[in-house]
């Protein structure tokens, strides 16, 4: 017992040196050092996580607002998702000034760990819903919102106020982020289809991949992908001949 009890202490001790270590390469002034920590987060001991994560929190309270979009980042990144992780990441989605952090506590909300938690969905949905919001979290928390399998018709809702947004790398993000799942493909087809005649190139390529993906193409679709095929910009073009070209999505 006094061995277990031993060699217990030394991994707590090992953790600790190693977080802090951690945490000097995370806030380092030095970019690559501090993205090259960053990118080490998920590969620490369990031990050294638990560590990390203590030292983190309180830093999410920092006055540098780069220290907390860091710590934001890193907690989520270590995936100790404990009550006060948690309920210090909503708090930073809530009232954060800086917009960045507010952002990445909206992705680090995502993980699957949290799909029951209605604290988290409320909190994603009030973020993604807000018109005073940044956009760019309002996109990140609609994301977060579909991972954890929740607010399906709302985020339909959002995309589709996204998509008549006057800026086009928003309507363009907007179809990137509608892409990335069937469900919100197949709910959002006639918008899809309708981009594909948008003013913006782009958002024009961005449609074109999108319909690309949907499991069985219609004749509204296959009708709008012959347009573009006569587009004037040559990757529209190309990106929808080659979304013709499927024969197992164009019977």
């Amino acid at each position: 017992m006094k061995i277990l009890a031993l060699v217990s202490i030394i991994a707590l001790f090992v953790g600790v040196a190693v977080a802090q270590t951690f945490t000097e390469r995370l806030f380092s002034e030095d970019a690559m050092v501090s993205l090259n920590a960053m990118n080490e987060v998920r590969d620490l001991p369990e031990a050294s996580k638990k560590q990390l994560n203590d030292i983190l929190l309180p830093l999410f309270n920092s006055k540098n607002k780069k220290y907390r979009t860091t710590a934001i980042s890193a907690a989520a990144r270590a995936g100790i998702y404990s009550l006060e992780t948690v309920d210090a990441l909503i708090k930073s989605l809530k009232t954060d000034a800086y917009s960045p952090a507010r952002l990445n506590a909206a992705e680090a909300l995502s993980n699957a760990k949290l799909k029951d938690n209605d604290g988290v969905k409320g909190a994603l949905l009030f973020a993604m819903t807000d018109k005073n919001e940044d956009k760019g979290v309002r996109q990140t928390a609609a994301r977060s919102l579909l991972l954890l399998g929740a607010g399906k018709e709302s985020v339909c809702s959002f995309y589709r106020e996204a998509l008549l947004d006057p800026v086009p790398e928003i309507r363009s993000w907007t179809i990137s982020a509608i892409s990335e799942r069937k469900e919100t493909r197949e709910a959002l087809e006639k918008e899809l289809i309708k981009a594909l005649s948008d003013e913006n190139r782009m958002v024009r390529y961005n449609a074109v991949l999108a319909v690309a993906k949907i499991d069985t193409m219609n004749k509204e679709i296959l009708e709008a992908l012959r347009k573009a095929v006569k587009d004037n910009d040559k990757d529209v073009r190309e990106a929808a001949k080659k979304a013709l070209k499927n024969p197992d999505k164009t019977k």
